[in-house]
């Protein structure tokens, strides 16, 4: 009997065996890629598109799905992969009470998986139809190198929830594609409203004055202390002034002379400044940029010999953001270590592509016509005295100057303020001292986000260049030497 017992005892551990071993041999010819999957997100695969293509939500809800995405529909959800794969876009259409409810629903229909904690969140302003509007962002691992977040919106009964899950690198490779999806994203029936072909109203004392309450209010409520203002109606200059103090708790009030730091919108003066060299004939928008500035070297030597002048300024040659180098070395940067990280910097997509933004690129274009101008100077004090020639009237510029040099002192003594958020995401103010130096965000390169300008030297700029305008409107607009768009654009910023 004993003999019976064990023998049955080692039939059953051998099935038990064979049984696991049958187990282990399944999961080995199961592709790595399906586990995965089924692990970091969706893990089927959707119809891919050959072409920016209008589609619709579940509910009906109009957006723009991008080139080379896939699309797919699961449940109430709308999901867009990025072509690299792994990288999600959800839009998702639901009922709930609440913006918390909406979007506690949509992982569920989406990723009921996903597991990470919320960051931060913010109410934002109605916008596009949209109303009730909340953004999410949420805590990610560093090791995961991913970004998740999500923007809830109510229209007329529903909500929709947009939830953007992307690993970083294609988040920041494919960032214009994805502002198509968020920027295109309309309520059922919704129609933006256009000014094309309206006759605008004349700007009167009455109305000058109502616009000057809505910046009074817009200070307050957001914390802002100074605005300057300039109005341009019919080619001149009909309101400069200020509202608010130049400094958080100062009295002083700003005018039409203070100074600002105007960030990117240095970039169209530097497209401005090239379109002065088109227009006098010393290059042509297709002219190689090596040609005009043998320093200029791009990580990738096809790339480089094949960047013409109107390229520089295109964000269209496949070239990153890539800016982390220069935030980090940004005291020690110059004009010449910025081109020369440009030069080991390698395209992370098809020339012509993509929209992918690019400082240093839009540094090169500056360097470019400032080299064209000043070919013995050093390019950074080239580009400075191309500044001064594209804004005109030398004497204001020195006297603005003059007090811009006041300010840098007084910032590198760390009198000056900056603006930020605290830990509850309040704004507060915190002195430019604690090793950080103001010239590390001015001086150095020169590139598209350091200039200095005053209310004046924008209006006068308008009205010196509205006689050429026209000219430079026929001349971009019916050239193929750089997208129409584009040169529009030139001409609408400077007027």
């Amino acid at each position: 009997m004993n003999g019976l017992i064990n023998g049955a005892a080692a039939m059953k551990l051998t099935l038990l065996l064979v049984a696991s071993l049958l187990v282990i041999v399944s999961l080995l010819l199961i592709s790595p890629a399906t586990i995965v999957g089924q692990e970091q997100g969706p893990a089927a695969v959707g119809e891919r598109l050959a072409a920016d293509t209008l589609e619709t939500t579940v509910l009906g809800n109009p957006f723009v799905a991008p080139k080379d995405w896939s699309i797919r529909v699961k449940g109430p959800a709308t999901i867009l992969e990025a072509p690299e794969g792994g990288s999600w876009i959800a839009l998702v259409d639901l009922q709930a009470k609440t913006a918390d409810e909406a979007l506690k629903a949509a992982w569920q229909a989406y990723r009921p998986e996903a597991t990470w904690p919320v960051k931060v969140t913010n109410y934002l302003p109605d916008r596009d139809g949209w109303s009730r509007r909340r953004s999410y962002d949420y805590l990610t691992s560093p090791n995961e190198k991913r970004g998740v977040g999500a923007v809830v919106y109510y229209s007329g009964s529903s909500w929709t929830v947009i939830i953007n899950d992307m690993a970083d690198a294609v988040a920041e490779k494919r960032g214009g594609q994805v502002a198509l999806v968020f920027g295109r994203l309309l309520p059922k029936g919704y129609s933006r409203e256009s000014f094309a072909g309206k006759k605008s109203n004349k700007l009167d004392e009455a109305r000058i004055a109502e616009l000057g309450r809505f910046i009074e209010r817009g200070e307050r409520e957001t914390g802002v202390p100074g605005v300057s203002l300039g109005l341009i109606q019919d080619g001149k200059v009909i309101f400069a002034g200020g509202f608010g103090a130049k400094e958080l708790d100062g009295s002083e009030k700003p005018d039409g002379d203070t100074l600002f730091m105007i960030a990117s919108n240095t970039k169209a003066l530097t497209t401005l400044m090239l379109a002065k060299l088109v227009n006098e004939h010393r290059l042509t928008w297709d002219t190689p940029v090596t040609q005009l500035f043998p320093s200029f070297k791009l990580g990738d030597a096809e790339t480089t010999h094949s960047v013409l002048v109107k390229h520089l300024i295109c964000a269209c040659t496949g070239m990153p953001r890539q800016d982390l180098e220069w935030f980090f070395e940004y005291g020690k940067m110059t004009p010449e270590n910025s081109l020369t990280l440009l030069g080991t910097m390698r395209p992370t997509s098809k020339f012509g592509e993509l929209f992918q933004y690019s400082n240093l690129m839009a540094a090169a274009a500056g360097y470019t016509g400032a080299h064209v101008l000043y070919p013995q100077m050093e390019v950074g004090a080239g580009y400075d005295g191309a500044m001064h020639e594209v804004r005109g009237d030398g004497t204001r510029r020195r006297q603005a100057s003059r007090r811009n040099d006041l300010y840098l002192q007084r910032a590198f003594a760390g009198e000056a303020q900056t603006p930020g958020l605290d830990g509850q995401g309040q704004l507060v103010w915190h002195g430019l001292d604690g090793g950080y130096d103001i010239r590390s965000a001015y001086s150095p390169s020169r590139r598209g986000h350091d200039r200095v300008s005053q209310r004046h030297d924008l209006a006068a700029g308008a009205e010196r260049g509205r006689g050429g305008a026209d000219e430079w409107r026929s001349r971009l607009d019916n050239s193929d030497a750089i997208p129409a768009q584009a040169a529009r654009g030139i001409v609408r910023w400077t007027l």
